[in-house]
């Protein structure tokens, strides 16, 4: 769905990137502001839009965003499909499982699905999102699973993470709609993806 919203960002404009707890674009936009003549570069935290909403309503220019994201839209604004956007894979999370402090589960160093039989899980929306979660589980109450860089983000002293060896885990992308795209976009993925000014475009 091609839409007004996510028109060519305005000749000289900033480059306005949307990004989600869990992600530090700190180092990417040091490597962008190494050549004066790219435009400025606008850092949006997302705490609790969707990415894929403030991408698709024009709020963000790009967005580093979580994959798998979440296909029902909180809203009834516009929405961008998956075939309308370009989406670079960056990396890999892993997934843990956040437990009490004094849960016997914290003396394993890593766990199975089989593990958590018998305690209750709770999920990221039930809690009002992740650090929601951590504050149920530190009450001695289940566990909830998350990418690892939430836990460390959310980290409070009565709770702790274990990896999970079976789980798949979340990836992270830089996103943009297909519809927008343009050498400023494609410029800052390529510094994302580590290319300087003297390596050549793939």
């Amino acid at each position: 769905m091609k839409l007004a919203e996510s028109a060519p960002r305005a000749a000289g404009g900033a480059l306005r990137v949307g990004f989600i707890p869990g992600v530090e674009p700190d180092v990417f936009a040091r490597r962008w502001h190494t050549d004066p003549k790219r435009p400025e570069l606008q850092l949006v935290p997302l705490d609790d839009r969707a990415p894929e909403e403030a991408l698709a309503c024009g709020a963000v220019d790009m967005v580093f965003a979580r994959l798998p994201w979440n296909s029902a839209p909180r809203s009834a604004g516009p929405v961008l499909k998956r075939e309308d956007i370009h989406a670079v894979p960056l990396w890999e999370e892993r997934p843990v499982a956040v437990i009490a402090k004094d849960n016997p589960l914290s003396l394993s160093e890593e766990l199975t699905e089989s593990d958590l039989e018998g305690e209750h899980r709770f999920s990221l929306e039930e809690c009002g999102g992740p650090q929601g979660a951590v504050a149920t589980v530190a009450a001695g109450n289940g566990y909830a699973i998350m990418p690892m860089s939430l836990a460390r983000l959310h980290a409070r002293k009565d709770v702790t993470h274990r990896p999970l060896a079976e789980r798949e885990g979340t990836r992270i992308v830089l996103a943009w709609p297909k519809s927008a795209d343009d050498d400023v976009r494609q410029e800052f993925q390529g510094v994302v993806r580590g290319r300087t000014a003297r390596s050549s475009r793939r």
